[in-house]
């Protein structure tokens, strides 16, 4: 199967983090992946990473994920190992108590 999803309800429990957040933080994702397996599990595995390491995470959200998604657009094309063939598309959303950040 080509598709991946992630399902986290509290971020700060799930990497561990020391970092003080504004209430319960979740993020979830699903990656609809078309030609291979390489693209939708890379991304399964590094978006939040990327986006919460991010400079900006977490006083400005909604620039962390923009970032995040260069960044893994750019991982992918400077990777010898993935397979080109292989894509996906994302629909992403960060939830801080009730406000939802979502990117598609």
């Amino acid at each position: 199967m080509e598709d991946e999803h992630i399902c986290i309800d509290d971020i700060v429990d799930h990497l561990g983090a020391d970092e003080e957040l504004p209430g319960l933080v979740a993020f979830y994702g699903v990656f609809d992946g078309h030609g291979g397996t390489d693209v939708a599990a890379s991304v399964h595995k590094n978006l939040l990473m990327f986006i919460t390491e991010d400079q900006y995470f977490p006083t400005s959200v909604e620039k962390s994920m923009r970032s995040a998604f260069v960044i893994v657009d750019h991982t992918f094309a400077d990777s010898r190992y993935l397979d080109y063939s292989s894509g996906t598309t994302v629909l992403a959303a960060l939830i801080f108590g009730r406000d939802i950040v979502k990117r598609i």
